[in-house]
């Protein structure tokens, strides 16, 4: 029974690669950081068009520097960020805010592995 379900599902939904495509940590992320990282992968995509291997050189250093840059602008937006939160956080509301943060944190933590229950009918198996 666990292989026909299994095999519906996979008909039904798919299968992924497994890989992530989301920024984890975004709340930080202002428009300088998103301009940069559009930049960076505007390199990035020229680079691998590329066929010819001179253009191929500039375009790897082009990708190169904007690599860099955007390192730069991410660790600025991120000290600013969290400069910003610890700031707020030493006052009497932010007091509150902290708690918020801590049960956030400790239901990222909880591993949430096995459904337990799947409503629908079983007679299309």
């Amino acid at each position: 029974m666990a292989t026909k379900i299994t095999q519906v599902a996979k008909e039904t939904l798919g299968v992924t690669t497994g890989m992530i495509c989301e920024h984890k940590e975004s709340w930080w992320w202002n428009k300088d950081v998103q301009d940069k990282i559009k930049d960076k992968q505007e390199s990035f995509r020229e680079l691998i068009r590329s066929t010819d291997e001179a253009k191929r050189v500039g375009l790897r250093d082009a990708y190169r520097k904007a690599k860099k840059e955007a390192k730069k602008v991410v660790v600025e937006a991120k000290n600013t960020a969290y400069k910003r939160m610890y700031e707020r956080l030493e006052t009497k509301e932010g007091e509150h805010h902290m708690f918020k943060i801590a049960n956030a944190r400790e239901r990222k933590r909880q591993y949430l592995e096995a459904v337990k229950f799947i409503k629908g009918r079983m007679d299309e198996c």
